[in-house]
């Protein structure tokens, strides 16, 4: 979403830009970044800003008292704003990939990209508050190494949203644009229609509770669900979820120990895999294909799975062929080939 003011015709006017989020704590649903900019002038006048209300959205305890200032913000003539919309598919590929893209280079990245499409816009920035990621003076830091141009003009700050005006603006319209992308959210799974998921954080008992009835064994949880947090992983194992490791994780486990904590909750919560053993013996038994392909009917008409659904849980698919009672033939192929390996060392 995003709302933008053409530029004045008065040179002479610069912008206050302001960043801010919503939604880096949730188990479900997108995480918002915003950027909000005005001038100078109108972040000055006491009756620009403050006279609209704006202020941090963790102050406004209802959407009806968000969806108030944002409707505000959207009808005045001097301010603008950009939001970028980080959907939980992408999160939990980015945080369990095996180069652990995590969330505070997803956030860093998300900011840098929308402080260079307003200066993209042409509009002269003379100051930039941000609320902080982590430690203030390291952010400043990182922020001045993307934007050498505005030392002494950028200001980064807890509670930045509390404490200036602009930022509060931001942080009203992530804070609404990611209620609405939430409450609007169209499954992939078409058989799911319990929507009775609260507000996505996992101190929500709603949210917990529909974790809880939309578990799977197999597929884990529905496209909604971020896979790489704690409450994901931690359901996953308490409803005996199919354990299954990545083969690249396992050339990481034989390495040192990895430090970052994410690269264990990566190793931990990387559930379907299927080894380069078992793909050569695989492709080496057509009935095996056959088996395969009546699975892939039989899921798919009861899961209600789009094709693409059906690519992506290919690889469990094979893996769950190994449980087979019928193919003890392959099974004991499989062992002879990984005899072979072993000896080949």
């Amino acid at each position: 979403m995003s709302k933008i003011i053409p530029l004045s015709s008065d040179n002479s006017e610069t912008y206050f830009l302001g960043v801010d989020e919503a939604g880096r704590g949730p188990v479900l649903g997108s995480l918002v970044y915003c950027v909000a900019w005005c001038t100078k002038a109108f972040y000055d006048d006491p009756q620009g800003l403050k006279k609209l209300g704006v202020r941090d959205s963790k102050e406004l305890k209802t959407e009806s008292a968000r969806e108030s200032l944002y409707a505000k913000i959207i009808s005045s003539e001097k301010v603008s704003f950009i939001t970028d919309s980080l959907q939980p598919q992408f999160l939990s590929q980015s945080m369990l990939s095996v180069n652990n893209y995590n969330l505070n280079a997803i956030s860093r990245d998300s900011v840098v990209n929308l402080i260079k499409q307003v200066q993209k816009l042409g509009y002269p920035v003379e100051h930039i508050y941000i609320d902080t990621l982590g430690p203030p003076d390291k952010y400043q830091q990182f922020l001045l190494c993307k934007f050498p141009e505005y030392i002494n003009r950028i200001t980064v700050s807890k509670k930045a949203d509390s404490l200036f005006p602009i930022v509060s603006a931001a942080s009203i319209c992530a804070k609404v644009t990611r209620d609405r992308n939430l409450n609007a959210w169209q499954f992939e799974e078409t058989h799911i229609e319990d929507r009775h998921f609260g507000c996505g954080y996992p101190s929500d008992p709603l949210t917990r509770n529909w974790l809880k009835r939309n578990v799977d064994q197999v597929f884990g949880f529905p496209s909604l669900v971020r896979f790489s947090w704690k409450t994901s992983s931690e359901l996953l194992e308490k409803f005996s979820a199919v354990e299954v490791s990545w083969e690249a994780d396992e050339k990481i486990s034989e390495k040192e120990e990895p430090k970052s904590k994410n690269k264990k909750l990566q190793r931990k919560s990387s559930r379907y895999h299927l080894s380069t053993l078992e793909k050569r013996v695989f492709q080496k038994d057509i009935h095996l294909s056959l088996n395969i392909f009546f699975l892939v009917i039989l899921l798919s008409q009861s899961h209600n799975l789009s094709p693409n659904h059906l690519t992506r849980k290919y690889a469990v698919i094979l893996k769950l062929i190994l449980l087979f009672p019928k193919n003890k033939v392959l099974m004991t192929k499989l062992k002879k080939e990984k005899k072979r390996e072993g000896s080949k060392e």
